[in-house]
């Protein structure tokens, strides 16, 4: 047993191979239970290495910040902002029900928020222990989503196909304008997801022209419904 054993060490019951991966994966599963910084988490992995005797083994220490990228790409934890994560059995769940009700076709050709998934579907979320919007978004990167073409871009923001944030901030605008600056936020947000101070803050630069005095108008009459198509 000694011989065959050699290289496992004792963790609560159970062996663990004694190479950094598995050790890795022990420790975000016993101190990230909930989410916890990148830097605390390392602290707390090197405390358990001391404990066992094994922190002068430079195969298994944690170098600085390099790690996280690893663990960033890795299928058993959920990355959110702030270099923070959890631990979440990606790998071992399936997500075919999850995908089904989502349907991420039915945002076709629109760049919008993954907090807007978030909160169309909050039972869901919670059987599948989805937190927020972050961890939505870097769950959806991790998997594999059949027949739909999807990018991701900064947290949280994703595309389904093409799309123009400057076209959809002005078709938005023609289609309530008149309206104060904030309201066409919150419309936005209705919209595509993207909470309303970061789109009144970032996604209406291009719409200058129709702004005076805290109202965004425009000086001609909106499309009927047969112009339009």
């Amino acid at each position: 047993r000694r011989a065959v054993y050699k290289d496992y060490v004792h963790l609560e019951g159970q062996l663990v191979l004694k190479k950094r991966p598995t050790l890795v994966r022990y420790a975000v599963q016993r101190f990230a239970k909930d989410k916890v910084g990148y830097d605390t988490f390392a602290a707390k992995y090197q405390e358990l290495l001391v404990d066992l005797g094994i922190d002068g083994d430079d195969h298994l220490t944690l170098n600085g910040r390099t790690y996280s990228n690893h663990l960033a790409g890795c299928d058993f934890a959920l990355w959110n902002y702030n270099n923070a994560f959890r631990y979440y059995n990606i790998a071992g769940t399936d997500f075919s029900e999850f995908l089904e009700t989502i349907n991420l076709q039915q945002y076709e050709n629109m760049e919008l928020s993954t907090y807007k998934v978030f909160c169309e579907y909050p039972e869901l979320m919670k059987q599948y222990d989805i937190r927020d919007e972050y961890e939505l978004h870097n769950l959806l990167k991790k998997i594999s989503i059949p027949n739909v073409d999807i990018r991701f871009l900064r947290m949280p923001n994703f595309v389904v196909g093409t799309a123009d944030r400057e076209d959809q901030a002005l078709e938005l605008l023609i289609r309530y304008a008149p309206i104060a600056a904030y309201d066409l936020a919150e419309r936005y947000e209705e919209e595509y997801g993207v909470r309303a101070a970061t789109a009144l803050a970032n996604y209406f630069g291009q719409l200058h022209m129709y702004y005076h005095d805290g109202i965004y108008s425009v000086d001609f009459p909106a499309l009927s419904a047969e112009q339009e198509q």
